[in-house]
């Protein structure tokens, strides 16, 4: 998102350091200014379905993220019986770093706005989308939810 708001910046500055010579904007004949905001206009159409695009995948990326939780989840849960999910929010926090780290994805914890609570019964997770949150907890629960968790169920939010 960071390229495409650099790229929306660098638009705008090549518009405004365009020599214009003695050609006022003002001096500029209404076809002429026609044809400037129609390819202004084009160019920023472009700049919204890339940026369109750039968000659905961030927000795939996120929901695949979220559904690998669970069943890490559980595998911490079997591994660690004596203690239950306590600690489970950890190994899954640590295991989405290096997923994320691993395929070299702009993204991160800290921007993602990730959630996690756990206990010795319950865990839950909750990642910020562009449209909400999506949230996996122990009960099975998996999906969006309109705010991030303040414990350890997705339901009660």
């Amino acid at each position: 998102m960071k390229k495409y708001i650099l790229v929306c910046l660098l638009l705008v500055m090549i518009a405004n350091s365009t020599p214009v010579s003695a050609v006022q904007p003002a001096q500029l004949n209404a076809e002429a200014k026609a044809a400037l905001i129609k390819e202004l206009t084009l160019k920023l159409n472009e700049l919204i379905i890339s940026l369109n695009a750039l968000l659905a995948g961030q927000d795939m990326r996120i929901k695949i993220e979220v559904s690998k939780s669970r069943a890490n989840a559980e595998l911490y849960y079997t591994l660690n019986q004596q203690r239950g999910y306590l600690g489970a929010c950890t190994d899954i926090m640590a295991r989405i770093n290096s997923s994320l780290l691993a395929t070299k994805s702009s993204m991160n914890l800290k921007s993602l706005d990730a959630s996690c609570f756990d206990s010795k019964t319950k865990y839950a997770l909750s990642m910020k989308t562009s449209k909400g949150y999506v949230c996996a907890d122990s009960t099975g629960f998996s999906g969006e939810v309109w705010r991030g968790i303040v414990g350890t169920s997705c339901v009660t939010n």
